[in-house]
């Protein structure tokens, strides 16, 4: 994020924006990185986590065929 903040700051300034909205601009944007990207992830692992739930619950022989021609597994070690 610093390297970005110095590249983002030049070009605020040869825009003509002045110190005080840059460091309202940087802080909006700082703030938002640090609270946005977690919790977008974190809610998109919980829908698929969900999904895989049900789905091997209630069509085990479907995940399992969905598992077995799918390859994550050089994170996760396969289910069988």
């Amino acid at each position: 994020m610093a390297e970005i903040e110095v590249k983002l700051r030049a070009g605020m300034a040869r825009n003509g924006i002045g110190p005080a909205a840059q460091e309202n601009i940087v802080r909006s944007i700082t703030s938002f990185a640090l609270y946005g990207f977690p919790e977008s992830h974190a809610a998109s692992f919980a829908l698929l986590a969900y999904a895989s739930a049900y789905l091997k619950c209630h069509y085990l022989a479907a995940f399992t065929c969905a598992c077995s021609t799918t390859s994550p597994w050089a994170f996760i070690p396969p289910p069988f």
